[in-house]
């Protein structure tokens, strides 16, 4: 089980949980859920496909995106997982449909 203790150490006074099993506090437990790396090497890969014909480098893309570079490389290469802020950001400085950025789940075999 999980426990929450309070805290005068942030803004809202909590410090954090403590659990054995995924926590209803929402703190991320650090584990990868199963199609995770699939997911996020396909939105990668889309990213860069619409990005090179786009005819835009890297550096362009995340300068527009107002992004670090490096993070760019990482998004592209399936490395990281980027916020919901920065997918839009994306799509907006390409242009490009939701369709052709974002992988087809039923076709990811994942299980949730």
């Amino acid at each position: 089980m999980w426990r929450v203790e309070r805290s005068m150490t942030n803004a809202i006074g909590w410090r954090g949980c403590q659990h054995e099993s995924a926590p209803s506090c929402g703190v991320p437990t650090g584990r990868k859920r199963k199609g995770d790396d699939r997911i996020l090497a396909s939105l990668g890969a889309n990213i860069e496909r619409e990005r090179v014909a786009h005819q835009l480098t890297q550096e362009r893309l995340a300068e527009l995106v107002d992004i670090h570079p490096r993070v760019l490389q990482k998004i592209e290469s399936g490395e990281t997982n980027l916020k919901a802020t920065t997918l839009f950001r994306l799509q907006a400085a390409l242009g490009s449909q939701w369709e052709s950025l974002v992988p087809k789940l039923s076709q990811m075999d994942i299980h949730t």
